[in-house]
């Protein structure tokens, strides 16, 4: 009798561990991966986990930015048996920080009328991120009777540095209105 060898080598089927994409509003925090999923394991292994790196804080598409490494596979019974697979590839994966909605409005007034010009610079706004400070122009003035919309523009935004983060949010801008009534005091001729 001869003894014989038995020899197993690793599995060359394509494992492929992609990160997972990570879509996010803008919080004015970094954000960044959210974990991997693989294809091509053998049946009772998993995926339980992989190191993905890769963050960004301000809005935008950020193709490829999560890039993962470091899989660990392991059967059903929790053992790690990454070493038995011979071809491994890693799939980056797309973060998306979508801008924060904001909605400016201009302020209403109402006055009697009094023959003095009046004006509306003030407004309001839906919620920003924390800390962060907002400034717009507000114009409409009237003299006589009757209605003049107010209109705000030119919003910007600062987080708590002073940093200009206007692009970080979708801004939308309502109008108001500023009336001038009658004004019902008696006249004598």
């Amino acid at each position: 009798y001869e003894d014989g060898v038995l020899k197993i080598t690793a599995n060359d089927g394509v494992v492929t561990v992609t990160a997972k994409d990570v879509t996010v509003e803008y919080d004015g925090e970094a954000h960044g991966g959210n974990g991997a999923e693989a294809t091509g394991l053998l049946s009772g292994h998993s995926l339980q986990s992989a190191t993905v790196t890769g963050s960004e804080t301000n809005a935008g598409i950020y193709a490829d930015k999560l890039v993962p490494s470091e899989a660990k596979i392991v059967d059903g019974e929790g053992n790690d048996v990454t070493s038995n697979y011979a071809n491994i590839s890693y799939v980056a994966g797309k973060l998306t920080i979508n801008k924060k909605a904001v909605t400016v409005k201009a302020d209403s007034a109402e006055y009697k009328y009094d023959g003095t010009e009046k004006s509306v610079t003030t407004f309001t706004n839906t919620p920003l991120v924390e800390n962060h400070t907002i400034t717009a122009t507000v114009t409409g003035s009237r003299t006589i009777v009757g209605e003049t919309p107010t209109k705000a523009s030119a919003a910007q935004i600062k987080d708590a540095s002073e940093t200009d983060v206007t692009e970080n949010y979708a801004i939308t801008y309502e109008d108001g209105v500023l009336k001038i009534t009658a004004n019902d005091g008696v006249v004598t001729v």
